[in-house]
């Protein structure tokens, strides 16, 4: 199931001893939000949560704000609650 809509991503340049940049888009953001905050990657927590607050949309904000809850992301989740 797509819950995200536009063609966005972004890219994470990292410090080279994480290796290579990581891409951030709407099919992998969940995963990698997950396994960054579970070994506290904080950048890469960062990026995550830039990208999900720039690619909030209506028909998205009701799963975002189920991911914001789980990650105590506050700025997503009150993006999330002025749309519905």
């Amino acid at each position: 199931m797509r819950v995200f809509s536009g063609a966005s991503k972004s890219v994470i340049p990292l410090n080279p001893r994480y290796g290579a940049p990581i891409e951030i888009n709407h099919s992998n953001v969940v995963a990698i939000l997950e396994v960054a905050s579970q070994f506290c990657v904080k950048p890469v927590v960062e990026s995550c949560i830039e990208f999900l607050t720039k690619n909030v949309d209506i028909h998205c904000a009701i799963y975002f704000l189920e991911l914001a809850i789980r990650y105590r992301v506050a700025e997503v989740a009150h993006k999330c609650e002025g749309m519905l």
